[in-house]
């Protein structure tokens, strides 16, 4: 369980954690238990330079042009939307307060939305009648 002390909207979040990232943390050089931070400074405090220093930092290793931080909120939702998780458990996840808000930050990417759309000519094959190769649906 990931655990935001204070979210942006001053209030404490736990979100779970799936199986890969449990398993990218258990490889961390030192044990890690429910009290300890992941990013903790020095003296054993939170620490946000990951933000401002070695996130910028693998970007610019990675040669993406024009990303953010916060990016990775709008690739979280889209991703959980285009795997056909609900917007609500969506909502919840990110912490986000309302279903529209979720709206604006889940994408589907084209290829996901011509997926969605020839699912309808796969469903029509599939209620075609046999014999008559008609299915009762309009062409």
């Amino acid at each position: 369980m990931l655990t935001i002390p204070r979210s942006k909207n001053g209030a404490a979040r736990h979100v779970p954690l799936n199986s890969l990232v449990r398993a990218m943390l258990s490889r961390l050089p030192r044990p890690l238990d429910s009290a300890m931070l992941v990013f903790p400074n020095g003296v054993g405090g939170p620490d946000l330079r990951w933000a401002e220093k070695t996130f910028p930092e693998a970007v610019d290793a990675a040669r993406i042009e024009d990303f953010r931080l916060h990016d990775c909120r709008h690739t979280f939702a889209s991703r959980l939307a285009m795997e056909g998780v609900d917007l609500r458990a969506i909502q919840e996840l990110g912490g986000w307060r309302s279903l529209g808000m979720v709206a604006r930050y889940a994408h589907l990417s084209p290829s996901h939305r011509q997926s969605a759309i020839e699912a309808l000519v796969s469903r029509r094959r599939e209620t075609r009648e046999p014999d008559s190769g008609r299915s009762g649906v309009a062409p």
